[in-house]
């Protein structure tokens, strides 16, 4: 049984679902407020909506921006939504510059048009094991008003796409998985995408 890590750094998240599908997945999960505890975890996520400023300083004030930044490479972290989002350099709201994790090469800008993007969209993806069981085309949920443009860099694993330009939608380097789309809200595609982390 995989043990999994909800991190519960009081930003608003979905982390009650979430950890409601990964127990019906046959995982034990946790909610995890202990930045000392995350390497006790085989899987650990990053969940969370909302200010990528705010969150990334509550991240700081509760020391887990290190801790993440230095996880144990046999730990598997997923950042989903502002999670992954926070992965990246720099994200810029309201025109003000704010680090992120810095762990992925990029910087989350506002996407183009002045609606946020909510439903589900049609997602391109690299034939890895992260989609395996997963047929092309395939949706997935988003919610989101920031993006990361794809640069065709080599962890880029999905990519969505609005007006014609390519946002990253799945990033895989080492350890770090990031998704900008809701697995746990995306029906049977989500359910397959958690059981092929939990299962590697």
């Amino acid at each position: 049984m995989k043990k999994i890590g909800i991190l519960d750094y009081c930003v608003f998240s979905n982390k009650v679902h979430l950890k409601n599908i990964l127990e019906n997945l046959m995982c034990k999960v946790e909610y995890v407020s202990d930045p000392r505890r995350i390497n006790d975890y085989d899987i650990l996520i990053c969940p969370g909506l909302g200010s990528f400023a705010k969150s990334i300083n509550l991240l700081k004030k509760k020391e887990f921006h290190k801790a993440i930044q230095d996880m144990h490479p046999n730990r598997i972290f997923l950042g989903i939504c502002l999670g992954f989002q926070m992965l990246f350099q720099t994200g810029n709201e309201n025109n003000i510059k704010t680090n992120g994790l810095g762990i992925i090469k990029g910087h989350v800008r506002k996407i183009i048009g002045e609606k946020p993007k909510i439903g589900f969209f049609e997602t391109s993806f690299k034939k890895t094991n992260l989609f395996k069981n997963i047929k092309k085309p395939a949706e997935f949920y988003y919610l989101h008003s920031y993006g990361v443009k794809s640069d065709k860099d080599t962890s880029e694993v999905g990519l969505i796409k609005y007006k014609n330009i390519f946002y990253k939608s799945c990033i895989r380097y080492k350890n770090y998985i990031g998704v900008q789309f809701h697995p746990e809200a995306s029906g049977k595609n989500g359910i397959n995408f958690f059981k092929n982390i939990i299962n590697e």
